[in-house]
């Protein structure tokens, strides 16, 4: 059922993708705002895919709190990713830090592997049609980004873009036209806030749904960054409201109302109160909440 309701904004849960060539400072920035954030190392996570690399900033930590690093080896399949976030969840951890997302695009088991094994099982190769088994999974990465009950912090390799131009004489010249992210296009769309780091170790900000963090402008990423951050994802309204019926979503179980928002957005496409998740299992899932009661599938 679509209904209109008057627009505000909720409290939200930080969407960061950090880019950069290696060596700009992707991890050591992910860190430092993860820990403006929640002022507690403990809660901080780190999902690493480059060998380890977490481990040589654990001196920032001050005390016996230190952040937590698990590591993804080869492949890199978006199923290791999908649990590895669910393990930080369930651990109760606060800020996930996904360093690097690229593993999952470029890597041995990513998704572009993915794909080239797909076209070597046509019988008549076509690039374009394999992208049919790759961008479910894909879909369901990014999903569990966006869905998730914690801060997430993605970090992307980029790499030096080049273009073919015609100079003065129409000779054909090579010339740099910026960095590219290695990963799926179309990322950037999906995150709050998108910084790309130089080599000088500052940021610039290329996306942002933040005033706060204006397009263009340049920081040196710190923990006043996610201090910062935070200000603004907690300064919405407490309770989201159900997609379906309009009426303000409440705690269920042991997720507070962000908490069934995000789950239920994850599960069925959008956020939905207890009730109207009930219906939504009911109808998308021909599953009963009631196991004394058949329910008629009405979408046949």
């Amino acid at each position: 059922m679509f209904n209109l309701s008057e627009a505000k904004r909720s409290k939200a849960k930080l969407r960061l993708a950090i880019d950069g060539p290696s060596g700009s400072g992707k991890t050591y920035s992910a860190l430092l705002i993860a820990y403006g954030i929640t002022q507690d190392w403990s809660k901080i996570a780190v999902i690493d895919t480059e060998r380890e690399s977490a481990n040589l900033y654990a001196d920032l930590c001050s005390g016996d709190n230190k952040y937590l690093t698990g590591q993804i080896n080869a492949p890199f399949t978006p199923q290791k990713y999908l649990e590895a976030i669910k393990v930080c969840e369930e651990n109760g951890i606060e800020v996930i830090i996904i360093d690097s997302l690229t593993h999952a695009w470029t890597a041995e088991g990513g998704l572009l592997d993915i794909h080239e094994a797909a076209v070597k099982k046509q019988k008549t190769v076509n690039t374009y049609t394999a992208w049919a088994d790759v961008t479910p999974l894909h879909r369901k990465l990014v999903d569990a980004i966006l869905t998730s009950p914690c801060h997430i912090i993605c970090t992307v390799r980029s790499e030096t873009e080049y273009a073919q131009e015609k100079d003065a004489n129409g000779k054909t010249k090579i010339v740099k036209v910026g960095m590219k992210p290695q990963f799926r296009k179309g990322l950037d769309y999906e995150m709050t806030v998108v910084f790309s780091m130089g080599q000088d170790h500052l940021a610039t900000i290329n996306k942002s749904r933040i005033n706060t963090f204006p397009v263009n402008d340049v920081i040196k990423p710190s923990k006043e960054t996610g201090k910062k951050l935070l200000e603004w994802l907690n300064s919405g309204d407490d309770i989201p409201t159900c997609a379906d019926c309009g009426n303000p979503i409440q705690p269920f179980g042991d997720m507070n109302a962000i908490g069934v928002s995000l789950y239920t957005q994850r599960k069925y496409g959008r956020t939905l109160c207890s009730e109207c998740a009930k219906k939504a299992k009911e109808l998308d899932y021909k599953e009963t909440t009631d196991t004394t009661t058949e329910i008629e599938d009405v979408l046949n």
